[in-house]
């Protein structure tokens, strides 16, 4: 649930984490000194395995598809001075995973990139990658099955470094209000407080009163 700024009569303007009131965002309060992982450039691709090959003895009544695994490898050269750009030599690894019934076959998809970003070659390279399985789809030959799935990629490759930056604070966070608990489902209570099934419908005199 998305809060405001709200005004507290005869006291200082309270401040929480949320969204600006239309008036503006109030004056920090101080400028303060913290350690963070300060992104310097990133890039981001997609990248899509097509038909990735699976086979099986005998026939599938069902097939699933998931990602396993998914590793990656970045190293950092320096490649220009002034301005100072690197190149990242990236290493994506995916294991897929196709069941067909009990039985179960894997593959690695392993891809290479090189890109080129602002930074030094001292930084941290990191590497954020979503495999997804997009779908499969499986060929009968003779008695054995042949499964062939596409395999989806996003990737975003970032130069980083670790730094003490200075921001702009209006102080410590507040205490933030108390949780909601949400109440464990009961299926009988939802049976018993459920619709009556449909072998009731309404009576011809009942959507006629309507």
């Amino acid at each position: 649930m998305e809060r405001e700024f709200p005004l507290i009569q005869g006291a200082q303007q309270e401040i929480v984490p949320g969204p600006c009131p239309p008036s503006g965002c109030p004056e920090p309060t101080e400028i303060v000194c913290i350690k963070v992982d300060k992104v310097y450039d990133a890039c981001s691709q997609r990248e899509c395995f097509e038909d990735v090959e699976f086979f099986f003895d005998g026939v599938c009544d069902e097939i699933e598809c998931r990602i396993v695994e998914v590793e990656t490898k970045c190293e950092l050269s320096q490649e220009q001075e002034d301005p100072p750009l690197v190149r990242a030599d990236v290493e994506i690894t995916i294991v897929v995973e196709v069941m067909c019934d009990s039985k179960t076959e894997d593959r690695t998809l392993t891809i290479n990139k090189q890109v080129l970003l602002f930074g030094f070659e001292d930084m941290d390279c990191q590497v954020e990658a979503i495999a997804e399985c997009l779908g499969c789809d499986v060929l009968q030959i003779d008695y054995d099955t042949k499964v062939l799935c596409d395999v989806g990629l996003f990737l975003e490759i970032k130069t980083t470094d670790f730094v003490q930056l200075l921001v702009p604070s209006f102080g410590f966070c507040p205490v933030p209000p108390e949780c909601e608990e949400l109440p464990f489902p009961d299926r009988c209570e939802e049976f018993l407080e459920g619709p009556p099934p449909r072998r009731f419908p309404p009576q011809p005199y009942d959507l006629i009163a309507e």
